[in-house]
């Protein structure tokens, strides 16, 4: 079975407009996550998956000066995105990973892709009770086309509540160890709160190579990690007009993962 892995990313955020491209020592945040996914054992193929508008055209650059492929596409339909890189690798499953996420591991995606390859019929993967920005989902193309027909493409920058749904979808779910749980800690990038616990853990793994989870965990051992809790404020956005408080998103991710298979990694 063929696996592609598409970073989702932009340019245009409204909050940390280019934060795709901001460089924290030697280099931009999409440097280090490619860095990463590149790492994976199963992902046959990797892309920037953007948008056609001219100020995204700065990633196709990217990815050529990384080596990896590129597709820009429909500003508003990630789905469409998702969908026309399948076609063009012909691909059986997708990963879809978000850009500002850079400490997406790719321990938990490999582990995703041998489940999925080892059960054919499962149509969504997730892994859960990790921090937010560490993991990506495993997505069946046929059931990525099934998706599309359910819902309106323009609204798929949300997919993950349209696609976790056991209720249409055969989904399973990746349970980590107890022991490195941590589903009320935030990893991904959206503020400058976020830039500020990315330089600090960048900046103080001691160690060669890409920082992995496990280097996280064990870095805010020994010295705290500023802004890694969820803050008490902390909201999340459903749709573009609908946020919800974290606590109401762990409720709701609880229930979806009761009718979900679960696995172990």
């Amino acid at each position: 079975m063929k696996t592609v892995g598409c970073i989702i990313a932009r340019t245009s955020s409204k909050r940390l407009p280019g934060k795709a491209l901001l460089k924290i020592k030697e280099k931009n945040l999409m440097e280090y996550l490619i860095g990463k996914i590149r790492n994976s054992k199963y992902i046959n193929s990797l892309y920037i998956c953007t948008s056609n508008m001219p100020e995204d055209k700065v990633l196709l650059d990217v990815s050529r000066k990384l080596g990896i492929k590129s597709y820009a596409g429909s500003i508003e339909s990630v789905i469409d995105r998702l969908l026309s890189v399948a076609e063009i690798e012909k691909a059986d499953s997708l990963v879809r990973i978000t850009g500002d996420n850079i400490f997406t591991d790719e321990t938990f995606i490999d582990r995703m892709i041998e489940y999925k390859n080892n059960n054919p019929v499962v149509d969504y993967i997730r892994t859960e009770y990790l921090p937010l920005g560490v993991t990506s989902e495993v997505i069946s193309v046929g059931a990525l086309r099934r998706c599309r027909t359910l819902v309106d493409p323009k609204t798929t920058q949300y997919l993950m509540w349209q696609m976790f749904n056991p209720d249409i979808f055969n989904c399973a779910v990746l349970l980590p160890p107890p022991s490195i749980r941590r589903e009320y800690n935030n990893l991904s990038i959206d503020t400058k709160n976020d830039i500020e616990r990315t330089k600090f853990i960048l900046e103080n793994v001691n160690k060669k190579g890409w920082v992995s989870y496990i280097d996280i965990l064990n870095l805010d051992k020994k010295q705290p990690i500023p802004f890694f809790e969820i803050s008490e404020d902390f909201s999340i956005k459903v749709s573009e007009s609908l946020k919800i408080t974290f606590q109401e998103y762990r409720n709701l991710m609880g229930e979806k993962i009761k009718k979900s298979a679960q696995f172990s990694a």
